[in-house]
């Protein structure tokens, strides 16, 4: 039996949103990850890679939380105590956006399912269609009413418009594509120190020193970065009581 325009046109919505989700990641990035004021990370194993870097997918039912992508260095960055502050506050601007990302996750991969498939691509498909959009528009509203909080550029915001209207489901993203631009300033472990519990915390610093062992095990022993890397897991390890 050959599958139908409508089973296709679902694996295709499934298909680009689960495409436009994906993060690549080099060897000394981590994804922090905010879910109501509870701080979280990723760390993708090494394994295949795409272009030299891990891929990362975040989890498909969860796209309001905001993802923030750090970079972890043997240089010593100074903690900003400010930090932890300003980016609860820029989580916070994003609340309105947050709900309406779950609204349009329901219409798009839960509402238009049951329609294409149980009625076909008829009137009913296309009213959905309509409320999605309608959604789409609200949340590029709110974006824009808020920007300079988010720190959008004209530019910036446009491409996030094009994205959006272009392709329904990459607007379910909307909220991890703002707040990805937004890295941690300064020391990405002193910040997490800040805000992670202490369970997570010491998984964080376990994470990092298996990648430190890994680049240990590559560099040459005589050389300045070796002793670097020796240096950094060594300072990492004395955060942890």
């Amino acid at each position: 039996m050959t599958p139908s325009f409508e089973f296709w046109l679902v694996c295709g919505l499934v298909g680009f949103y689960l495409f436009d989700s994906a993060l690549l990641l080099y060897v000394n990035e981590l994804v922090y990850v905010e879910d109501r004021g509870r701080w979280s990370f990723v760390s993708p194993a090494p394994g295949w890679q795409v272009l030299r870097r891990n891929p990362y997918l975040p989890s498909p039912w969860r796209p309001d939380r905001p993802l923030f992508r750090v970079c972890w260095s043997t240089a010593e960055a100074a903690e900003d105590p400010r930090e932890p502050d300003e980016l609860q506050r820029f989580v916070g601007v994003l609340e309105p956006l947050r709900r309406l990302t779950l609204v349009l996750l329901a219409l798009l991969l839960v509402g238009l399912p049951v329609v294409l498939l149980g009625f076909g691509a008829g009137v009913a498909f296309l009213v959905l269609l309509g409320f999605v959009y309608l959604v789409i528009v609200v949340m590029l509203m709110q974006t824009y009413r808020s920007r300079e909080a988010l720190g959008l550029s004209p530019k910036t915001f446009a491409l996030l418009t094009f994205d959006c209207l272009a392709c329904a489901p990459f607007a379910i993203n909307l909220v991890r594509k703002i707040s990805v631009r937004r890295s941690v300033t300064g020391d990405p472990v002193g910040f997490a120190r800040r805000v992670f519990d202490e369970a997570t915390f010491a998984r964080l610093i376990s994470a990092l020193c298996s990648r430190l062992g890994e680049a240990l095990e590559v560099e040459d022993e005589a050389g300045a970065r070796h002793q670097a890397l020796r240096d950094y897991r060594t300072r990492l390890l004395g955060m942890v009581p």
